[in-house]
């Protein structure tokens, strides 16, 4: 029934991103709080997609072109 979604995961808890962006959970936060990476809530859990890390790494290459 589910076979036409790709095997990639779509989300991630905090932990997990920490990981993918090797950075802290005190940074990922304050990225959070900033409004510079998106995240959402699914019951007290809170996850950060895909997108929003690919995203987020894009406005970072951006940012490191635009001021080369």
């Amino acid at each position: 029934m589910l076979d036409h979604i790709s095997p990639q995961r779509l989300a991630f808890p905090i932990e997990e991103a920490c990981k993918a962006l090797a950075t802290s959970r005190q940074r990922l936060y304050d990225l959070i709080n900033d409004g510079r990476l998106r995240s959402f809530k699914e019951g007290k859990r809170r996850y950060v997609s895909r997108k929003a890390i690919e995203d987020y790494i894009a406005t970072q290459e951006q940012q490191r072109d635009s001021a080369a």
